[in-house]
């Protein structure tokens, strides 16, 4: 096939790319210069015309098997595979005359569910190349014209692309063009076109089917009626003919086509969820020997976390045994991490306390909680001192030995009961700070009795001395848990206690301790 190259007007508004077209339906020719211009985008259209036999998993079925779909008329076929197709069975016919031209088809309802399901794990491994991708109800949009920098050109991208595909799908078709609905039409209809300049679309879809432009059986049959069979056809009647029989719509999608009117897509944003498995090749009584599995998957836990630019709030760690028997260990996080050392020490620790029954097998890690990274910055003189580097990884260790909910912190409450004064909280969690009110640190679960022994208060064998000042509390009426209480502060020869008289009862009661 002729290959011809186009060489741009040298205009300022048409830098970036150098204009490269195939005007004949030949070979490509791509540029590599990279896009200079923000407002230039490229457009990689992926059709899957398997879909719908890939996502019911049967694309290696034996026989003939074909995909239908329920219409008035009846099923009818959406996707048969290559055995179904030697028999004459296509796209649109029924699934009765399929069956007639081979009794021995095989056939399932169409799933879209699944399909979509599909196209949304294929959307997030192809994130690796490009943020800015769109799902389609037959294939993917990617916006590639911000990553050719980064992956040594746009041939060497589009290969790497097109080879992942491949081995994810079914003769897939791959569609490089500046506008969006022009990818899309050019990867539904087959062709590979690959060009960069706006100009040298309508050389490339003139000879396309005008019936993908046109919806409505209605509107196909003007169109028969008009000799438009083809968008090049479509192109050369009047604008204003086509508005009245075939209403704006259609000139909107003409225009964006052509990249006459801008063409938003909808940006698809996956789920951030991290799940790897390793399986070992012996089964593991000792916990040491995990250890080399466990570096392995937080390595790929971390190029994950860099690659989405995010951190990490809670792991969890998940062991399967050889008869069956499972095992779950969460590491919890004070904080938000991405240091793959710091988390190798966490699960290590939280490994200690592992009882395995069954030699373990595989061992997987999982992760579903992340945090936008925030980059830091730093000034000349970092005043961040060695203590409270630290106090976070203190936070960990304890709530990886001891549990989650064994390590707290305590804030102060806005009540004068010095029961109701506090509440528990996360470790750091910013609170109200309580008065200048000297209260202990060690409250008494409940208040405990102080015996009188000779008009002398006592504690075992030790007398109390009271210091002379008085702290009245008489609050609570509202929610039916009233106190009426005075407070000392008392003293023995080793402790410093807080102390209350119950004006009700006459009874003393040990409450806190200094």
């Amino acid at each position: 096939m002729k290959q011809v190259r186009w060489n741009p007007s040298p205009e300022p508004e048409r830098s970036g790319y150098e204009r490269l077209a195939v005007i004949t339906a030949g070979s490509p020719i791509l540029d590599q210069t990279p896009v200079n211009d923000s407002a230039h985008h490229l457009w990689l259209g992926i059709h899957l015309p398997f879909l719908a036999l890939e996502s019911l998993d049967e694309c290696s079925a034996q026989g003939p098997f074909a995909v239908f779909e329920q219409h008035r008329q009846g099923q009818q076929i959406v996707v048969a595979n290559q055995l179904a197709r030697k028999s004459g069975i296509l796209e649109g016919m029924s699934l009765t005359a399929a069956r007639t031209l081979n009794p021995d088809l095989f056939s399932l309802c169409r799933n879209r569910s699944l399909e979509h399901r599909r196209l949304r794990q294929l959307a997030t491994t192809a994130g690796q190349w490009t943020p800015r991708i769109t799902l389609l109800e037959d294939g993917l949009l990617l916006d590639i014209s911000g990553s050719t920098r980064l992956f040594g050109g746009m041939t060497q991208l589009i290969e790497q692309i097109h080879a992942w595909i491949r081995t994810e799908s079914i003769d897939p078709c791959v569609s490089l063009m500046p506008t969006a609905a022009s990818a899309l039409l050019c990867a539904r209809t087959g062709k590979a076109s690959r060009i960069t300049a706006k100009e040298c679309i309508p050389s490339v879809v003139r000879s396309l089917p005008a019936a993908h432009l046109i919806t409505d059986a209605q509107s196909h049959r003007l169109l028969v009626q008009l000799g438009a069979r083809t968008i090049g056809d479509l192109i050369r009647l009047p604008r204003d003919g086509l508005a009245r029989r075939f209403g704006p719509d259609l000139l909107v999608r003409i225009d964006r086509l052509l990249g006459r009117l801008p063409d938003p897509q909808a940006v698809f944003k996956p789920a951030l969820q991290f799940k790897k498995s390793c399986a070992l090749d012996a089964e593991i009584t000792d916990i040491e020997f995990l250890y080399p599995a466990i570096r392995y998957l937080l390595e790929k836990l971390s190029a994950y976390l860099s690659v989405q630019q995010v951190m990490l709030e809670r792991l969890q760690w998940r062991f399967t045994g050889e008869r069956g028997a499972r095992y779950r260990l969460p590491v919890h996080l004070a904080k938000p991490r991405g240091d793959i050392d710091e988390l190798e020490r966490l699960s290590r620790l939280a490994l200690e306390g592992l009882k395995i029954s069954d030699p373990i097998v595989n061992l997987e890690l999982c992760a579903h909680r992340f945090t936008p990274r925030i980059p830091a910055h730093k000034t000349l003189f970092d005043q961040t001192t060695w203590g409270d580097a630290h106090d976070d990884s203190l936070v960990e260790r304890l709530q990886t030995r001891l549990g989650k909910h064994a390590v707290h912190g305590i804030q102060s409450q806005v009540d004068h009961r010095p029961e109701n004064a506090w509440r528990r909280c996360r470790p750091g969690e910013a609170g109200p700070v309580s008065g200048d009110r000297k209260r202990p640190l060690w409250l008494l679960p409940s208040p405990k009795a102080i015996h009188i022994s000779k008009g002398c208060l006592t504690i075992g064998t030790q007398i109390l001395r009271l210091d002379h000042h008085c702290e009245r509390i008489c609050s609570g009426w509202w929610d039916h848990q009233p106190i009426r209480r005075d407070y000392y502060r008392a003293s023995s020869g080793s402790i410093q206690a807080w102390i209350f008289r119950d004006l009700d009862s006459g009874h003393w009661r040990l409450h806190g301790i200094f």
